[in-house]
């Protein structure tokens, strides 16, 4: 839950550099956070417990990272 935080901390202080809203920046993130659960559940019968800690970690600084490499969108939240 810190890391969830913590991500969205960083999400609203790039949202207060480049002009979006907070409220854009949290709806945001919120739907990365959840896309990214939603593809590590339909797929994770393909990861060890040991790879699965690594890539929360990873996808928390950044969860259109791991969820472009499952569902192959590259376009998850970033819509405007």
């Amino acid at each position: 839950m810190i890391e969830v935080l913590a991500g969205l901390s960083i999400q609203i202080r790039f949202a207060q550099k480049t002009g979006r809203t907070i409220w854009k920046a949290i709806s945001t993130h919120f739907e990365r956070i959840s896309k990214l659960f939603e593809a590590m559940f339909l797929n994770f019968l393909k990861f060890s417990q040991k790879d699965m800690k690594k890539i929360i970690i990873y996808t928390l600084n950044d969860p259109s990272r791991f969820v472009e490499s499952i569902t192959g969108d590259k376009d998850i939240g970033e819509q405007k």
